[in-house]
């Protein structure tokens, strides 16, 4: 199961919107388990896996073509740091 969740900083370091020139961390858990949706993940190695897969993360301005950037893989799902 892939876990991403806006409003908790373990997946994204800015809660909220981004302002210019501020470096935004996202990550995306590959969880090994179904989470109950009122329960706060904590990722932990036991409950992450490596991914198998390549994940890229697709963004555009308004009117703009879409770019996509390659995220890195680590021990618990995908990760992307970029500055907005």
């Amino acid at each position: 199961m892939i876990y991403f969740n806006p409003t908790n900083p373990a997946c994204k370091n800015i809660v909220g919107g981004i302002c210019v020139n501020k470096r935004l961390q996202l990550n995306i858990f590959n969880v090994n388990e179904d989470l109950p949706a009122c329960t706060p993940f904590v990722p932990t190695p036991e409950k992450c896996l490596f991914p198998t897969q390549k994940a890229y993360l697709s963004i555009a301005k308004d009117g703009q073509p879409r770019e996509q950037y390659e995220m890195q893989q680590t021990p618990f799902g995908w990760t992307i740091s970029l500055k907005i």
